[in-house]
This record gives C-alpha cells, structure tokens and sequence, in this order.
C-alpha cells in the first residue's frame, strides 16, 4: 500500500469504493493513500463522480489534484490568496468551483491551472459554494446573506436567490428537480429553481446542525441542535418533526430503503419511525445510561445502541422486544455496528481501547420447581443432567436437552447446602446445614450420613464416579464410599444396653442388659444363637475367650460368671470385687482371667473358677480348706474412686485401666506400674488399647490417644458430650465412640478429627463394638442394638476454623480449599499438603479450577469488606491476577478454561480472562445468584438465584481484540459479516477476521487520530 507523508505535515485520508475488497484474491486499488504535495493543512476535499480524481484545498489557497489509481500530484498550484472554505466538483467531473475568504467563487477545468471564471462581486465571504449536476451552474453562499447563481457557460453571474436574513451555511442540489437548497444560521432553509428564481418552498426552524438528501432526491433530513430530528420531502410538504426527545439527540439511523427511522436522546429515550411518514411507530423501553452510539440493522429488524458506561442494548424492532444487552468496555462506548450477515452478529469499540464482538442470545430462561432460595447447583460431567439444591430442603434434576424436571428428592432433615453429581448423575450428593450427608445411587435406597459439625460447604465426585469429598464449617475435609447398609436386625433387650462384646473375627456378639442375662447374638443378622443366665442384676461387663470357646461377663454385685459359648454350660463363677465388675478379660493362655472393679482394683485370677455350687460338694471332712477364700494372683489397687474400664494387650503381657480419678494407667500382667497417661479432667469412661496406641474416653467429652512405648500425647478430639464407649478397628487407625447424647462418633485418631458421626439412639449409647473393617454396633439406654456402616474413608484438618469451598483437579489427583484462615491450599487426594497458594484479605468462599486444570481461582465471603477475586496457575502457584468486584461476591466458576464467570451481590453476572483478570462481558441477573456452573465449553451458565428459581444464561461475547493504543473511535463489517475494519486514536486501521479473533492486517501512516469510519459495501 502506498503511504506518503504530505508537505506541511497534515494528511489526507482517502476510503476507496472500489468493488474488490482487501482481503479478497484480486488485488485492488489502494484503499488508503497519502497524496503529498500540499504546502500547508488541507481544508475542503472532493472526488470526481467517477473516482479517478482527487482535489484538496488548503488553508493557503493552494489546491492540489492527485490521480486515484497513482497516487501522483497531476497538480498543485496557488488558486486563491486565503483559506479555500468550499469545493465542488461538476457531475461530469470536468469543472470545480472554489469558494473562500478571498471574496471570490474561482471556476476551473480540469486539468488547466487558471480559472476559466472568477465569479466576483460579493459582498461577503463565500462560505459554500456547489455546481448543479448538468456542469452549467453553480451556486454560492455567503455570509452576508446571499445565495448566487453563477453561469458556467458564459461566465458570468445570473441571478441572486432571496429571502435569506442571515448568514447561509449550506447549499445543496436537488439533482432531479433543478432546485437548490440553502440553509441559513437562522434556522431557515430555502429553496428554488435555479433557472428562473422560483420559490419551491421554505421552512423555519431552530439552526440545524446537519442537513442531507438521498441520492434520488425524494427525502431531506435535518438534525438540529434543540435536540429535534426532521425529515421532509422538497418541496416541502408539512414539515415532519418525529418526536421531541427533550435533550440532546446524539444519533439518528435509517434503514438504506429509507422505510425506518430510528433516534435516541441524551434522557434515554428511543424511538421509532416510518420513514415515509414520520409517524411515531414505538417507544424502545429500558434504554440504560447515556447513548454514546447506535446503529439499525439494514434490513430495520435490530436497534442496538452503546452507552457511556460500556454496555450495549438491543431491542427487535417488530414488537419493541429487548434483548439481552451486555457490558464489558471500561468507557463508554463509541461505535456500534450491526453485522449485515444473519441479524445476530455486532461490534462494539470503546474508549478503553479494545473492540469486542458479540452474538445476540435469547433472554436468560428460569427453571422453577423450588419454594424457596436455591443454594447449590450442578452440572453432570456429561452436561445432561442439572442438580439443585434449595432451603427448601429439596434436591432437583433437571434435563440440559430440554430444560423439562427430572426426578425430585424428597426433603432433607435440613437446609441444602450444596449438591455434587457423579459424572453421569447416578450418582447424587446431597449436604445441609446440619452436617447431613445424603448420597443417592440409582434406585437404592439413599444413604444418610453424618458428615461435619456444622454445614456441609462442598462436595464433589472424583472422576472414579464413586468417592465423594465434602468440606464443611468444622475446618475438615473428608472423603466418602457409596456402601451398603448393614442388613441385621437385632431383638430388642429388656432394659438398657449395658454391655456389648464382640470375638475377634466380629461374627457373634455377647450382650447384656439389667435381666441378669448375657445374650449370643450372630453379627450378621442379628439372631440369637444363645441366652446365657445366672447373673443376677445388671449384666456390666463381658468378653470372649480368643478362640471364642468361652464367654465370661460380670454383674453390678461384683460376680463374674464364665460360660462355653458353644453349649451355654457354666464353666465357673466367683464373686470378685466389692462392687460392680467394670471390666473383665480371658488372658490368651487360658488359665487367668483379668477383672476390674468399682472397688478401685485390678486383679488376676487362675483359671478355672469354681463351679456354681462347687463348694457344697467340697469334702466335708476337709473344712478348713471349704472355707479359705480363693485369693487373685494379683490384685492392684488402680484408681482410687473405682477402676471404670479395663482392656488387655493382644499378648497379654499388659494390662490398661482407665478410672474415676482421670487417669489411664498401663499395668503389667504381674501388677507392675508401666506408665501412666494425664490430660483428662474428669472421670474416665472407657479406654482401648492397640500395638502402638493408648486410647481413652470420659465425661470431659474428649477423646485423647497416647503413644504407648513413651506416652507422648497425640491430638485431642472434644466431642459434644461424654464419651461413654469405645472401640478401635482392626487397623488400629479410627476409633468409634458412644455418646450421652445419643450420637456414635467415629474418630480418625491419626488425623485427629471426627470421621463420621450416626444418631439413632433416644438416649445415651454406652456400647460399642466393631464387627467388621466398616460396620459399627452400638447399644443404648434405649434398649436397642443397631448396626451402622462407616462410609467416610479420610479426613484431615485444612482450617482451623472453617473450610468456605473445596475444588477437584480434574483427574482427581488432589484438590483446592479456601476458608476462613483466607488461605487457598493445594492437597493431594490422600489429603497431603501439597503448597499454599497466598492469603487473601477476606475469608476464601469460593474456590473453582479450570477445566484443564491449569488455573484455579479464590474469591471472597460476599460480606467482608474486601470483594477481591484473584487466579493463579496450578503447577507453580504463581498469581495470575487479582481483581476487586463492584460488589461481596455470591457465586463463582471458571467457564470453561479460558473464562471465569463471578455473580456479585448487587445481581451482575462478570465474565473475565482466566489468564489475566481481564473483563470480559457483564450482564445482570434477575436475582442474587447464590451458585454457578457452566457447561463444558462455557459459553452456557445456570445460576442457582434466591428467587425460588435456576436461571439459564448465555455468554454473548465472542471475541476481545485488543491493540489499538487509546480509544478505538470506529467499527464497521464487510457485506458477508466476516471481516472487521476498526479505527483508532494511535493513529491506525486495523481489519480482523472475526471467525478467530485475530487481526489480519493493520494500516499506519497517519499522524492525526483516526475519528471516524466508513465501509463501502
């Protein structure tokens, strides 16, 4: 392209019209030249009709004449001795006329340097000056009030045209009626037939600020400066003032066959015309902020107009209907533009430098169902399948295809506080603000579990589509297995649950109450095998033999009683403490038996014990022997106050007391002290004992383990009541624990955290014993003995005070968690601490990472102060952006990986750049969205809203293109919607193809800001 920089350092700018475009194959002439030559600033411009030439006239006097195809001077030369104010060329492109403020209208042939004519004699400056389109009159108009008809053939003046009082400002041919227009500083405009003076009418109106006639004569339009806008036909008939805006009236359109008129004002009023008539057809309604730019699509279908805050509208024409506008430039807008391809299609610049496009979207569509606020939403990995949860305490689904309901849950105990989906929504997760978790499986029955102390924040589905992971108000992450409920049904006992033992392998129980009977029961299904009596009182103590072979138990009246499990038969029985039997144990060898009591003692008897009734079949004879007391081997005296629980080590060699003094003291089988173990402050209820650990329970509601070799403590779990049971698993790892309040607490001892937590029981629950790796039994005060299946897998600590949200890696390798300590952290999915991402000034509520899991983003509680939302990349941790909301952020979620859409509190949806906290594309809301999720590409959303109602919502932005330096002044399309052309403050064209958003090719050269544009169909 040719670029030529013009003498005297102005330069003028040429747009071709010629057929063959830019971009297509055939190159055509130069779009834009730099005709050179002029000594001083250009100021009046013309082209021949036939576009081979250009004129310019400078401020000097100077005219210069290039040729189009060129380039090239064919003339520069001094016409007049001032400014040239007016140039026109005749129709046949032979003759041009000057005007200016050396007094005179100067007539030229092309291409001879002299005027034929110099048409003098005026009393004022010619101020225009224009040649009627047969080249054999022209037409001058000054500022002292007169308007001159000059003959080009004789050269000399014909007539003068009156009527004007002030100064004329404008004239104009109408080319089919031999008439002449001239419009007056006054607000007069006139017109004649040149021929013989004749009037052909005139009007009066406030000045005008602008007047043009259509190619064929038949519609002039006036726009004024009293905010009016007017079209007529000439000659006139009765003037047609469209509408009274009352301000200011920045834009006016019509459609290129003239049958829609459309104008919108400064005090956002829009308004519709037939263009024929001047009729008012409607009022476009809803029109935000200060119309800065507008354009009518050509076929008149779509208004769409840019305002001085960034956003755009659109309304169809036919019923005045809005459609859904949108935000996203910084400053206002200042070019508009409709692509003449399809009706959808538009472009927008703005003084923020960028130039966005965008495709028309249908308005946002509710999906109704629920009665109160939504709280949660999620989409299937498969995008079929829509989830919402409510306060209502309902979970929903919906179908993406057809926007129809799925199948509803019933309600929950509580509030939904967040909903998760496996990848093909057979599996759904359900949490509330209670710390239930619901998981439902297809059609099995759903599972109810307790999840956290306090609501449940987040769940997800790893993408193994069977474990769950859920984050809640305790501070703790957890992970969960879908598993069966367990299938037995235990009889009711006739009065409190006072003991439950299990045998090692967990297939029989043995289990006592206040009827003196001890109770053999199949783990499984809950039968019972047998019913052993002989125990009067309460039955307070029981346990089995290591192969099972014998079961002993012991009474509140301080007698143990052993049985053979196999025929109930009673092996042997001794009264051996003063007091309530808190804890008996059958050493592995078989010959001793281990026992505690309320007496304060630990003791250990030689096996066998006597026999009921043994002693009356003793030798009579030999009564002194009849009447020694069989005596333990050892007898410790262990707590004073009373011995509360005992546990024996897996060799025997140790003994573990726990005791109303708040101790727990490890004893040798020979009665020797081990160690003791501190940190209760009260009472203790129950103790266990594993390979490596010490573990006890009591009335001060803690959990508290020890290492057992050097009884260093490990971390403290404060229950919300007394811990009256407790049992450890076969892995030594989880302990469960009963509690007066009726719950059962299952206690990852190495993380230091409840697990899982079960109510069923009205009342205390004092028995506990595990049957299996997963499966729980517990007894109460209630009489009853239920079995409860463990489904959490892991927890960890990750806030101390409050996990606000959690977020999957995709391939499920680790995950994200925000909470009130501010911090974002990255875990593996083992819950190992992988790095900390940064802290951010307000609690983290909202975490979401990318689809390709390369980004992940935090944002803040909606109500702290602070309303920052910032992204950083995965793999290093470092920050990509920060960005401060204009309102408490309410929801959040990348949309797809390139986009993060964010809902505020003032109900405004924001699309940024995941990359960079750019903003992209703003819309508002009906409602206050609570929770977001996009499909997989991002370009849809459903918003959970506090309206009862899931809203889908569209992304209407297509592309960002930035570079342009300073404000992006002009857009306009090419004929086939493909091809963007932008003008800007630095100066520059630039064309981009908007099927991929990127610029194509980029015109410089002009040393001047580039205000307006235009592109030839």
């Amino acid at each position: 392209m040719d670029s030529r920089l013009i003498c005297g350092g102005a330069l003028l700018l040429v747009l071709s019209v010629a057929p063959a475009l830019a971009w297509q194959d055939k190159p055509p002439p130069p779009q834009i030249q730099y005709l050179e030559g002029l000594p001083e600033r250009p100021y009046s411009v013309a082209i021949s009709p036939d576009g081979q030439t250009v004129m310019a006239g400078g401020v000097d006097g100077t005219i210069g004449i290039w040729d189009r195809q060129t380039g090239e001077p064919v003339r520069i030369f001094r016409a007049a001795p001032g400014p040239l104010l007016g140039l026109s060329v005749s129709h046949s492109g032979n003759f041009y006329a000057t005007s200016g403020t050396h007094g005179s209208v100067r007539v030229f042939e092309l291409p001879r340097r002299s005027p034929l004519a110099t048409l003098t004699g005026l009393t004022g400056d010619p101020t225009c000056v224009a040649i009627s389109p047969d080249g054999q009159v022209a037409v001058s108009g000054d500022s002292a009030k007169i308007v001159r008809v000059f003959s080009l053939v004789n050269k000399a003046p014909l007539h003068d045209l009156p009527g004007h009082a002030s100064a004329i400002s404008g004239v104009a041919f109408i080319p089919t009626a031999r008439t002449v227009l001239a419009a007056a500083v006054d607000g007069s405009l006139r017109g004649w037939l040149y021929t013989n003076r004749e009037s052909r009418g005139v009007i009066q109106t406030t000045p005008i600020n602008a007047v043009a006639v259509n190619p064929e004569g038949k519609l002039v339009a006036l726009a004024g400066n009293d905010g009016v806008v007017r079209t007529l036909a000439w000659p006139p008939a009765p003037r047609k003032q469209l509408v009274q805006h009352g301000a200011n009236v920045p834009a006016v359109a019509i459609t290129p066959d003239g049958k829609t008129i459309v104008s919108a004002s400064e005090n956002q009023q829009l308004q519709l015309f037939e263009g024929a008539t001047g009729k008012a057809v409607r009022t476009l309604a809803g029109q935000q902020g200060t119309t800065t730019s507008m354009d009518l699509h050509p076929r008149g279908t779509l208004v769409v107009t840019g305002n001085s805050t960034g956003a755009w509208q659109a309304w169809e024409t036919a019923e005045g209907r809005p459609l859904p506008g949108r935000g996203g430039h910084q400053q206002g807008i200042l070019a508009i533009a409709v692509s003449p391809a399809g009706g959808s299609g538009l472009a927008t610049s703005g003084a923020d430098g960028t130039v966005r496009t965008w495709t028309l979207v249908t308005p946002p569509e509710p999906l109704a169902g629920h009665t109160m606020s939504l709280t949660s939403i999620v989409l299937a990995a498969d995008g079929k399948t829509l989830v919402t949860g409510s306060a209502d305490k309902t979970l929903r689904t919906w179908n993406t295809t057809d926007a129809k309901p799925g199948p509803a849950l019933p309600a929950a105990a509580a509030a939904v506080r967040v909903v998760a989906s496996g990848p093909d929504a057979t599996l759904l997760v359900r949490g509330d603000t209670a710390g239930h978790l619901e998981l439902i499986a297809g059609n099995a029955k759903p599972r109810t579990l307790g999840a956290h102390i306090g609501a449940v924040n987040a769940a997800a589905v790893f993408p193994d589509g069977k474990t769950i992971i859920t984050a809640g108000a305790d501070g703790q992450v957890r992970t969960w297995t879908m598993k069966p409920e367990p299938t037995a049904t235990f009889p009711a006992h006739p009065g409190p649950l006072t003991v439950i033992a299990r045998t090692i392998d967990g297939k029989r129980l043995a289990t006592g109450s206040n009827d003196g009977r001890v109770r053999l029961l199949a783990a499984g299904g809950g039968k019972v095998l047998k019913t052993l009596a002989g125990l009067p009182g309460t039955i307070t103590s029981a346990a089995f033999a290591r192969n099972a072979a014998l079961v002993v138990a012991g009474n509140n009246q301080g007698k143990v009683r052993i049985w053979n499990t196999a025929d109930g038969t009673v092996i042997g029985e001794l009264a051996v403490h003063t007091g309530a039997v808190s804890g008996v144990a059958l050493h592995p060898d078989g010959k001793r038996l281990v026992t505690a009591g309320a007496d304060g003692n630990c003791k250990v008897w030689a096996l066998p014990l006597p026999k009921p009734g043994a002693a009356n079949k003793a030798d009579k004879k030999d009564k002194k022997k009849k009447d020694e007391p069989i005596k333990p081997l050892v007898m410790v005296a262990a707590h004073p106050g009373g011995v509360t629980s005992l546990a024996l080590s897996g060799d025997g060699n140790q003994v573990l007391t726990g005791g109303a003094d708040k101790q727990v003291k490890l004893l040798a089988i020979t009665g020797q002290a081990v160690r003791t173990y501190s940190g209760h402050s009260n009472p203790v209820r129950a103790v266990a004992l594993t390979k490596d650990r010490v573990i006890a329970g009591g009335d001060d509601k803690t959990v508290r383990h020890w290492t057992r070799s050097n009884g260093a403590a490990g971390p403290v779990v404060t229950l919300p009541a007394a811990v009256l049971g407790l049992a450890v698993d076969i892995s030594g790892r989880r302990a469960a624990a009963t509690l007066a309040d009726g719950s059962v607490r299952v206690i990852d001892l190495v993380a230091g955290a409840e697990l899982e937590w079960f109510v069923g029981h009205k009342g205390p629950v004092r028995q506990v014993a595990w049957t299996s790796a997963d499966t729980v039994v517990t007894g109460g005060d209630d009489k009853s003995l239920q079995a409860v299946v463990v489904s959490a897998g892991s927890v960890h600590i990750a806030d101390v005070t409050a996990v606000g949200d959690l977020a999957l890696l995709p391939d499920g390798s680790g995950y994200f968690t925000g909470g009130a300590d501010r911090t974002l952290k990255q875990w593996s999915s083992d819950g190992t601490p992988i790095k900390t991402l940064s802290t951010l000034a307000a609690p983290i509520r909202h975490v979401s990472v990318s689809p390709d899991g390369k980004r992940v983003v935090a944002g803040g509680d909606p109500l702290s102060s602070s309303k920052e939302v910032r992204g950083f990349q995965v793999a290093d941790g470092k920050q990509l952006f920060s960005v401060q909301m204009p309102a408490g952020v309410t929801a959040m979620g990348m949309s797809g990986n390139n986009r993060l859409a964010v809902t505020d509190s003032g109900k405004a949806l924001h699309w940024f750049d995941s990359a960079t906290g750019t903003l992209l594309e703003t819309s508002l809301t009906t409602a206050v969205a609570t929770d977001l999720v996009a499909t997989s590409k991002g370009r849809t959303l459903y918003l959970a809203g506090a309206d009862n109602k899931a809203w889908v919502v569209r992304s209407s932005l297509d592309h960002l293109l930035t570079g342009h330096k300073g404000a992006v002044s002009g857009v306009a399309w090419s004929s086939e919607g493909r091809w963007l052309i932008s003008s800007g403050a630095d100066n520059s064209l630039r064309q981009w193809d908007t099927t991929t958003g990127t610029a194509t090719r980029t015109y410089t050269g002009s040393n001047k800001p580039l205000v307006a544009l235009a592109v030839s169909a």
